[in-house]
């Protein structure tokens, strides 16, 4: 899987954007939002997308450990920074290896959605 951590200086601009926005740290807002740039909306599904949480936001503001490149980008958008400029640069391997994870990946959230899709319909 291909993990993205922030550079010093990404963490610099993170602080100062994250700071502009106004919005607490805690604030869910963060999260939620950037569930929905993956496609996962909390307020209609009432699940996040794959790779957002508390604790991968907590970890892109650490800029300690590296986390899901896609959590990452989506991330930066929410704080409108381009991830390329943020980024102290890919963790992961791309090989055969990677795009086997990215496929399982991909199924796991197909899976996912055909889920809460069948969820909503017994719903309704």
């Amino acid at each position: 899987m291909v993990t993205l951590k922030a550079s010093q200086q990404g963490l610099a601009y993170i602080k100062k954007a994250r700071s502009e926005k106004g919005w607490a740290v805690s604030d869910f807002r963060w999260i939620e939002t950037a569930s929905a740039i993956l496609g996962a909306f909390w307020a209609e599904d009432g699940v996040l997308a794959v790779g957002i949480s508390e604790g991968t936001w907590k970890r892109f503001l650490a800029g300690k450990y590296p986390i899901n490149a896609e959590a990452f980008k989506a991330y930066c958008q929410v704080l409108g920074l381009n991830w390329e400029e943020v980024a102290e640069g890919e963790q992961g391997s791309r090989g055969a290896e990677g795009r086997k994870e990215d496929r399982s990946m991909e199924r796991f959230r197909i899976g996912v959605m055909r889920l809460m899709f069948r969820c909503f319909m017994v719903v309704r």
